[in-house]
């Protein structure tokens, strides 16, 4: 499965990836990673999430790279929020701001992640 976050908003101290979805079961016994992999075609930073029927993606697309960078130096913890009509779903994305450093710093001038990824990486993350 793959989910796309529609938004980040800050409650509490804490950052929530907002992701609006319907099917609650498929979200059910999704466990975080501690790794965020990237999707160079598509301009995503891409957290996995483990399930017992396989892997998962919830994806940052660049319509949330301004919030990552204006939030990122924050010690606030990101989660992840998968709401629909009746349910929501909240849980920690262990090491999220710890990997997105890491990716961060290793896309910077390393064409090995394709020219267009670092342009858009070095415009958006200073």
């Amino acid at each position: 499965m793959q989910w796309i976050v529609e938004d980040i908003e800050i409650r509490d101290n804490v950052n929530y990836a907002l992701v609006k979805y319907t099917n609650m079961n498929e979200v059910e016994g999704l466990e975080p990673t501690s790794q965020i992999l990237v999707d160079s075609e598509r301009h995503e930073f891409v957290y996995i999430l483990d399930h017992p029927e396989g892997y998962s993606h919830l994806r940052f697309t660049k319509t949330v790279w301004g919030t990552l960078e204006r939030i990122r130096r924050e010690t606030n913890a990101m989660w992840v929020s998968f709401v629909n009509e009746d349910h929501v779903i909240e849980f920690e994305l262990e090491d999220f701001w710890s990997e997105l450093h890491a990716l961060i710093e290793n896309i910077r001038g390393n064409s090995n992640y394709g020219d267009s990824m670092v342009q858009a990486v070095e415009d958006v993350f200073n």
